[in-house]
């Protein structure tokens, strides 16, 4: 008798096999709840201990105020935790003994596997294994040292009427100096005190104008090197710009071009004078234009004359500016017209476009002189294009944080005597120039920050100054009255 199998019923067992995937899904979903939940909970506990660390944390190296957390990036799959503090946490000196202490600080305060993790504590942008000095490193990093400081390009200036080589000194070197504060009066100590803290024994104040200026740069330049001076290095309280765009009472701007050489508009913004006073976020390298021109191999082709109005005879430092364009030639030429002759310059212009670019020094007489000038030549050795914006004569006294007083002197003035402001108005340009430089003369400066630290006291606060504005206004006004004498002056005083 044959045996019969029992054949099974598939329709069941894919039911049971549904059952099991579905309570199996459920399992899934149930734990991935629960550790949702717990990764939720483990967050929020990290977060409370990362934020009471950098509150209560002190150290006895430096004071650097009260710290606090930022915030923090956890990933629990690659066990990674990325924490941001505050930039003060950074103020601090770092030493491997002592970051390496502040990690096994921060773990300890840590719950459950995070303390685990791998942690990497930024401040202000960096971990705090970056700050650490190089000469601390057990391995320096070597891309913090200095490499290959050889430039192998034309100058950024070349003095071609110069009639030596410094061969065998600094020539062709690129130097950036600045010199420092020195010394201030301080009336509440009754004393003269350095500006800057002592630090190490030190401070930087010692290297004053009156010895880096006179002594340290022309050193340096006999010796060959391009000295480049972030702080203003002429001592000349007249300053007059020649540009494009705009140019005081008596300058000339003037353009001669040839068959190849054309001017044209630069297609970058430039320089252009439109305020009397500079604030923050004000540039004036990007309120004006600029003009350029193809370079020609034969000399006196297309050229650009820069002819200023000098206030009073004497020397007075000579930059130039100009954008940096697609062709821009290493060997623009320039020639500074004064009353020693003649010096020829060749600036690069494929670098420092957008800012005064120092030739030298030089003496101008008074009034407008045709050997008195700046040009630029479009001759070159290389196909490209130079480009002419503006050229300064003199230091001046500078354009930032002037004292409200004296602003106040000029809104009054140009309320007065014209409808629109007094920096922009052709009558009363030289009265605010006047006025302005009567202040810095009298006064010694036009900043705010050293009015106060010379006049102002903690009872009359800034009556004396004002007073002594107000009276120097008082003198413009009067002169202006007089010499104007037309319908638009209010016969008042302001």
């Amino acid at each position: 008798m044959t045996k019969l199998t029992k054949i099974p019923n598939f329709a069941t067992i894919n039911k049971e096999e549904n059952n099991m995937k579905k309570i199996f899904l459920s399992f899934l979903l149930v734990m991935a709840g629960i550790s949702h939940t717990l990764a939720q909970g483990l967050d929020g506990n990290v977060e409370q201990r990362l934020k009471d660390f950098f509150t209560r944390y002190e150290t006895s190296y430096a004071n650097i105020g009260k710290c606090k957390l930022d915030r923090y990036e956890v990933n629990h799959d690659k066990k990674r935790l990325n924490v941001y503090a505050s930039p003060s946490f950074g103020y601090q000196p770092f030493t491997p003994e002592k970051t390496e202490a502040i990690y096994r600080l921060l773990r300890q305060s840590l719950p459950g596997p995070v303390n685990y993790y791998d942690i990497t504590i930024y401040a202000d942008g960096k971990s705090i294994e970056d700050l650490i000095p190089n000469y601390l490193r057990k391995k320096q990093d070597k891309s913090r040292l200095w490499q290959r400081t050889d430039y192998k390009g034309d100058p950024w200036v070349k003095n071609i009427s110069r009639p030596f080589t410094a061969s065998k000194g600094l020539e062709g070197r690129h130097i950036a100096l600045w010199q420092s504060h020195g010394k201030y009066y301080k009336k509440d100590k009754g004393c003269w005190e350095w500006q800057r803290p002592r630090l190490f024994c030190t401070t930087e104040d010692l290297f004053t104008q009156s010895f880096v200026i006179p002594y340290i740069i022309p050193m340096l330049e006999n010796a060959g090197a391009i000295v480049y001076t972030p702080r203003e290095r002429d001592w000349q309280r007249n300053e007059v710009i020649v540009d494009n765009d705009t140019h005081p009472q008596g300058c000339i701007y003037q353009e001669i071009k040839s068959r190849k050489g054309k001017w044209k508009t630069a297609p970058t913004p430039a320089f252009a004078q439109k305020r009397l006073v500079y604030r923050d976020g004000q540039n004036p390298f990007e309120e004006g234009t600029a003009r350029f021109a193809s370079t020609e191999k034969k000399p006196e082709k297309a050229f650009v004359q820069w002819i200023p109005h000098i206030p009073e005879t004497g020397k007075y430092a000579v930059y130039v500016t100009y954008q940096t364009l697609p062709g821009s030639v290493s060997d623009a030429k320039y020639l500074v017209f004064h009353k020693g002759g003649v010096t020829e310059f060749l600036v690069n212009q494929q670098i420092g476009g957008g800012t005064w670019v120092y030739l030298g020094t030089f003496e101008f007489d008074k009034g407008t002189n045709d050997y008195g000038m700046v040009v630029l030549s479009n001759e070159s050795r290389q196909k490209g294009v130079v480009c002419a914006d503006a050229v300064r004569f003199g230091g001046g006294m500078g354009s930032g944080n002037v004292c409200g007083a004296i602003s106040g002197g000029i809104a009054a003035l140009s309320y007065r005597f014209v409808k629109e402001t007094g920096h922009k108005s052709p009558e009363l340009m030289r009265y605010v120039r006047e006025y302005v430089l009567s202040v810095q003369k009298e006064m010694g400066s036009i900043n705010c920050r050293d009015l106060h630290i010379q006049y102002a006291t903690a009872e009359e606060k800034c009556y004396l100054t004002i007073e002594q504005i107000v009276k120097i206004l008082d003198q413009i006004y009067k002169a202006a009255c007089y010499e104007l004498n037309n319908d638009n002056i209010q016969k008042d005083a302001p």
